[in-house]
């Protein structure tokens, strides 16, 4: 029985960027079909959308395996809107740099988030099994208040990793050791 492992960008990112592509050969050599979910015009995205890109995903990958999420910075929101509106059950997610409240470095994206954050995780967290959040000491964007207010909602337990930033490519993350491990242990 195969696992099956999606991927999920954020904001101004591609499935192609980052430390995505690593995060795929790591989980496939453990057997898991991955997927990376492709969303739309990461430049200025639209909630609906991505959501629908995610859920459509979660459709396609549900099977008898075990089914993990792997969603980075606005990708969080987005995965765990998709799985509060498809009701999918996750079996594991790894949430990088998440949160689902305003961030004072990039309010463009407020219209996207919406008006009852804490609405997302009431809805998606019953679909939801083991969840772990990682997040940096010194992330430009999203403070460590809005990781660790996540987790805490979601009852997750919090991978710091020093220096991690944002985790961008740009910054020097082209792998993430502390997401394969998580995630292998997922699968």
């Amino acid at each position: 029985m195969s696992s099956h492992l999606l991927i999920v960008h954020g904001y101004r990112a591609s499935v192609r960027a980052h430390w995505f592509p690593w995060l795929e050969r790591e989980a496939e050599s453990v057997g898991a079909t991955v997927t990376r979910v492709v969303l739309p015009d990461a430049m200025a995205p639209d909630a609906a959308a991505w959501r629908s890109s995610v859920a459509e995903a979660l459709g396609a990958a549900r099977g008898p395996g075990r089914l993990v999420v792997v969603a980075h910075s606005l990708g969080c929101v987005t995965a765990l809107r998709a799985v509060a509106a498809t009701g999918t059950r996750v079996d594991g997610a790894v949430l990088v740099s998440g949160f689902v409240e305003p961030l004072p470095a990039l309010p463009a994206l407020d219209a996207f988030l919406g008006e009852d954050p804490g609405a997302v995780i009431a809805e998606a967290g019953p679909h939801l099994g083991a969840v772990h959040v990682v997040r940096s000491d010194d992330d430009p964007f999203v403070p460590a208040s809005a990781t660790d207010a996540l987790a805490s909602a979601l009852g997750a337990p919090v991978d710091v990793v020093p220096g991690g930033r944002h985790f961008l490519a740009s910054e020097g993350f082209t792998e993430l050791p502390a997401v394969g491990r998580l995630v292998r242990s997922l699968l």
